[in-house]
């Protein structure tokens, strides 16, 4: 993995305003970094205000999903899907039609924070 891909799998500390806690809408959620770098955190976990819910920070990524009541196939889904993640730039070929249906679907977003949640992978 090249330094611009672990960089860019650190979750950015300023966009915590836009998270809030799925079970009961929690916000801001307090944030609790183990792994920092740059303004951004690696590792660490988000707790809820209200509810006193946590949710993991994996490489980067805030897990919302509860991932041990999870069905037995959609966790097999995730990992062969997760091992089969390329880090190359066919991807993005490959994906553009899907990127003009969001870009239709969304509209006008100029100026606009968006928060793209449930992106899988991340792509």
């Amino acid at each position: 993995m090249s330094r611009l891909d672990k960089a860019s799998r650190r979750m950015r500390e300023d966009l915590l305003e836009c998270l809030a806690c799925p079970a009961d809408a929690g916000h801001p959620l307090a944030l609790h970094a183990e792994t920092r770098a740059a303004g951004a955190v690696q590792e660490g976990d988000l707790r809820c205000p209200r509810c006193d819910s946590r949710f993991a920070i994996e490489a980067g990524i805030a897990r919302f999903l509860d991932h041990d009541r999870l069905p037995e196939v959609k966790k097999k889904e995730m990992a062969v899907r997760d091992q089969s993640y390329r880090h190359d730039y066919k991807v993005w070929r490959e994906r553009l039609s899907e990127f003009d249906a969001v870009r239709i679907a969304g509209g006008d977003c100029s100026g606009l924070r968006v928060l793209d949640a449930g992106c899988g992978l991340g792509r």
